[in-house]
């Protein structure tokens, strides 16, 4: 996929991006790991990228920065379809080729650890983890600042390693910084929509129902404003906040939101516009709007 070929394909919201990329002279392997992003096209991108990573080899040699990013691109890409098997080797190529080129101090090798602590932690080893994730977090704090968005994800790693090991109160620390990092880059951002949903969802095991459900409601306008958190991702909000609502007696509005979470996931396209489906200000859309008031 050449520059110019991405730079149309993305959707005109993100073409700007894709323009000051082009601009900075940004690698090929790069822009196509934000083309995949962008889209969300994450089943297609896999011949693209083991064709980045066959070509830059070819050209640059086994041990060059580029192909240590293709290396990675094409793991986490693994990761995200859920084919760990495949991704794990490529995440330690990854990160040794980083290490070697980059230090083992470099913000390039803490990018390679926090998705790397995401898969130990889907595998179910949070021992591992946890050390991943928290060295990831130290090198990024460091190399840009504790606030800097760049280690937002390190910070949400952590915290679902936290969460998982039983360490709730740390894990709602860790979400709350990731939160407040994430709105300051935007509202609308998917990853501020995850993180809050996130930070609910922790609240909710602790029984901090007011805050869980202030949280949640937020997860959810987020979500309305913004395409790429709708389908699976809006589903998740919506069936966290049905089962705040059954814990706190509000039995009809739960099995009302179930509806839309099942309905959310089971056809991503009857999100593209509101929640329901359908033109604000229709019956079922203002009832969803009464569903989500604060209480």
């Amino acid at each position: 996929m050449t520059h110019m070929r991405m730079r149309k394909q993305a959707s005109e919201r993100h073409a700007p991006i894709m323009d000051a990329l082009l601009d900075v002279g940004t690698s090929q392997s790069t822009l196509v790991a934000v083309y995949r992003h962008i889209d969300g096209a994450d089943c297609d991108a896999e011949p693209i990228f083991r064709q980045q990573l066959e070509m830059a080899e070819a050209k640059l040699g086994s041990d060059h920065p580029e192909v240590a990013q293709c290396v990675h691109n094409l793991a986490d890409l693994y990761r995200t379809l859920g084919r760990y098997a495949e991704a794990l080797p490529l995440f330690e190529r990854a990160l040794t080729l980083m290490s070697q080129i980059n230090g083992p101090a470099h913000s390039s090798v803490a990018f390679v650890l926090t998705n790397l602590a995401a898969l130990k932690l889907a595998q179910g080893n949070c021992s591992d983890a946890d050390q991943l994730a928290t060295r990831a977090v130290q090198i990024l704090e460091i190399t840009f600042g504790a606030e800097h968005p760049c280690v937002a994800p390190a910070l949400s790693n952590l915290a679902a390693v936290r969460c998982y090991q039983g360490d709730l109160s740390q894990a709602l620390a860790l979400y709350k910084r990731s939160v407040d990092i994430w709105e300051k880059v935007g509202p609308d951002h998917p990853a501020f929509c995850a993180n809050l949903n996130n930070l609910a969802t922790v609240y909710r095991y602790l029984g901090i129902y007011p805050e869980a459900a202030e949280a949640y409601l937020r997860a959810l306008r987020c979500a309305q404003r913004s395409a790429r958190s709708r389908g699976s991702a809006l589903g998740k909000v919506l069936d966290n906040y049905a089962q705040l609502l059954r814990l706190t007696g509000r039995r009809v509005e739960a099995n009302y939101v179930k509806q839309l979470s099942d309905n959310a996931y089971r056809d991503d396209t009857a999100y593209r516009g509101e929640v329901t489906g359908r033109k604000p200000g229709t019956r079922s859309n203002r009832r969803v709007q009464s569903t989500m008031q604060d209480r």
